[in-house]
């Protein structure tokens, strides 16, 4: 560590005393200058940077996915000294490569942009640091192996279906099974590393780029400091830390959802051939992330029809009918071309197994392509344009989403519905699951918007928000029934969090006062994220402040998606008298599942325990402990 600091400390020391321009530390600049640009010295610290570089992410990569304990126990250890050191080289070469190709009248300017890189990485170190380093020790959760299995599948070209919402994507998350043991086996035994654990890393930078991105639009649209802030707002949300560890497709969608629209407002405000392209390709390549990216389609089309109203109404006015016909031939073009780039992506992702099969050849389940194939049954012959994996997977997520079947009754607030949901449920799940600090800051900018709305371009700009986050809030909350997780509400979240970065938009001309507050929030955000190191899925704010109690409120993927079932283990051999989940009535220990505790699949089964006695104890916020005497059991039950 000492080693480090020295190493570093005359760049830091360098780029400090420079934005200061102030005369009296000119001599100390241009001496750590003169030393650091000396041509012996500057190669000797470039050939150390790339050697700790190299060095350092190798032994990261392989910290993450260590199932040997000695072994783990060393990388975890150095895992924080191997960051500092690929961080600070990085910063290193970045410096000394300005330096020797930039002269001094220009070096104000690449100063700045030195700054904003190093901030951005930081940031994206801090959320790599806080997602890898809260990945240990984590069980696999109820649905990541399904997942990993597809990637498996589709890595030896077989895109057939097997369970309802697997996607193309999860190859990501199998490339580590396939080619870590192509690296390593002439230098380390394969035991030594678990690929399903380097599966999860996948995610973890797929999520880094997705912070990326969302830098760059809001400081597109609201300049440097709105995107460092919603970039922090992202890092800083639980959800996203616990859901961008795992081998599921969330985030997935959530990234690609927000690509599409980022590339749609870039084509829109810069109407060029590439930015159309790479608009299209990308709402394409969504498609094959999960199929909540099927609303992508509905969502631009209500953008563009609010984006020509008001030209279209001027021109009626004017009865200038021929140029409303001619944007309408336009965007038909469009349209035409998206949906066969849209359908070329798709048939690739799924690698054309069974394109070209007839309507009339498939089995739905779902009252939607049911309908479709009865009312085409005349056409029924005419082969389908989509892989069969794709549109049978689409079909059985249809018939999920209407009735809610296979995920076991619907719990909220202590209340269970059969095949039959909660409207507003995910309003009550982000009230208790994202920080309250977060929700405040959204519900300021809101105020901000209100009130300065002349500072505001909607047409431009807001409208690719609003758009999608109105589209989502309404469907999610009223007309979706898989009510079984927040995950599912993730895709609305960069939106937002782009959308508060606007807090900041006239930041230097903001009142001292709202200063204070907003570095306030921003302290009670971390520190309400950061002390939850490394429980993220059963994250709840402080409006529940005993953990004991999150099972009142929520559960599934909210609270117990089996991550801590390794905890459990370990817990039940150390506790040989606990009694895991008793069938009847007992006293004692007794360890139980909130999932089962309050009767997702039978709601009666322990209801003698969830109506007479109240948990002491917890076992990672997760699974609830019961001290019952044989004197309270007896008053209960009798003898």
């Amino acid at each position: 560590m000492l080693l480090v600091i020295l190493y570093n400390l005359p760049i830091a020391s360098f780029l400090i005393l420079s934005f200061k321009d102030k005369k009296k530390y000119q001599k100390i600049i241009d001496f750590v200058k003169k030393l650091l640009l000396n041509k012996v010295l500057g190669k000797m610290i470039i050939r150390i940077s790339f050697l700790a570089i190299t060095v350092s992410s190798f032994f990261l990569f392989i910290a993450f996915g260590a199932t040997n304990d000695h072994l783990h126990k060393i990388f975890s250890r150095l895992a924080p000294l191997m960051f500092l050191i690929v961080s600070n080289g990085i910063a290193t070469l970045l410096f000394l490569y300005f330096n020797n190709l930039i002269s001094e009248k220009k070096l104000r300017p690449i100063r700045a942009q030195i700054s904003e890189l190093t901030l951005l990485s930081s940031f994206l170190l801090l959320f790599l640091v806080i997602s890898a380093g809260s990945i240990q020790n984590k069980s696999h959760t109820a649905d990541e192996f399904k997942h990993f299995r597809y990637g498996k599948n589709m890595l030896k070209l077989d895109s057939s279906r097997f369970d309802d919402s697997k996607m193309p994507f999860s190859t990501l998350n199998a490339i580590p099974k396939k080619v870590i043991p192509l690296i390593i086996n002439h230098y380390l035994s394969p035991d030594l590393v678990d690929p399903f654990l380097l599966g999860r890393v996948i995610t973890i930078f797929f999520s880094m780029g997705i912070a990326y991105f969302l830098y760059q639009w809001a400081k597109s649209l609201y300049g440097i400091y709105a995107g460092f802030f919603a970039m922090l707002l992202y890092i800083l949300d639980p959800n996203i830390i616990a859901h961008s560890r795992l081998i599921t497709t969330d985030m997935y969608a959530v990234g690609m959802i927000l690509l599409t629209l980022y590339t749609f407002w870039r084509f829109c405000n810069h109407k060029t051939w590439k930015n159309f392209f790479l608009s299209a390709i990308v709402l394409g390549i969504s498609q094959l992330a999960k199929y909540t990216s099927i609303y992508l389609y509905p969502i631009l089309l209500v953008i563009i029809l609010i984006r020509v109203f008001p030209t279209w109404t001027a021109h009626f006015r004017k009865k200038q009918y021929l140029l409303i016909w001619k944007d309408i031939k336009t965007g038909f073009k469009y349209a035409i071309l998206i949906l066969v780039i849209s359908l070329i992506i798709i048939n690739l992702g799924f690698l054309f197994n069974r394109t070209f099969t007839p309507l009339e050849d498939y089995s739905f389940r779902s009252e939607l392509f049911q309908s479709i194939q009865e009312n085409l049954s005349e056409i029924g012959f005419i082969p389908v344009p989509i892989p069969y994996p794709y549109l049978e997977g689409l079909d059985w997520v249809k018939e999920r989403e209407r009735t809610g079947a296979g995920y076991g009754n619907i719990y909220l607030l202590e209340e269970i519905r059969i095949g039959e949901g909660f409207s507003g449920y995910y309003i009550y799940a982000s009230l208790l699951k994202v920080p309250i600090a977060t929700q405040i800051f959204i519900i300021l900018s809101a105020i901000l918007y209100i009130s300065k709305r002349k500072d505001f371009d909607f047409m431009r700009n807001e409208v690719f928000l609003f758009i999608p986050i109105a589209f989502f809030f309404i469907y999610f909350n009223f007309l979706f029934r898989t009510q079984i997780g927040i995950r599912f509400y993730l895709v609305l979240f960069p939106f937002l969090y782009i959308f508060s970065g606007a807090i900041i938009l006239s930041w230097a001309s903001t009142r001292k006062s709202f200063k204070i507050i907003t570095l306030a929030l921003t302290i009670y955000l971390a520190t309400s994220v950061i002390s939850s190191y490394p429980n993220y899925i059963q994250y709840f704010n402080e409006l529940i402040w005993d953990r004991r109690n999150t099972y009142k409120y929520l559960i599934d993927s909210n609270l117990d998606w089996y991550q801590e079932k390794d905890k459990l283990h370990r817990y039940l051999e150390s506790h040989p008298e606990a009694k895991y989940q008793p069938k009847r009535p007992s006293y004692g220990t007794i360890i139980m599942s909130p999932n089962e505790l309050v009767g997702i699949w039978d709601e009666d089964e322990f209801r003698w325990l969830r109506d007479n006695f109240q948990p002491l104890d917890t076992i990672e916020d997760v699974y609830l402990i019961y001290q019952i005497s044989e004197d309270e059991f007896t008053e209960v039950f009798g003898r």
